[in-house]
């Protein structure tokens, strides 16, 4: 379920988004987008053996 992803996932992206731009409200827009492409495709998403990858 896409709910459970997002609740694991989103620290996770979010620091990796900080380490990249040493901005932090950057980096929870970033995710932000990268969690809405994500949901869009979900069905695709949710096949992959890794989707937090």
């Amino acid at each position: 379920m896409f709910e459970e992803f997002y609740r694991r996932e989103w620290r996770d992206v979010v620091g990796l988004g900080f380490v990249l731009t040493g901005d932090r409200w950057v980096a929870e827009e970033l995710a932000q987008e990268g969690f809405i492409a994500a949901c869009r495709r979900w069905n695709q998403v949710a096949d992959m053996d890794k989707p937090g990858a």
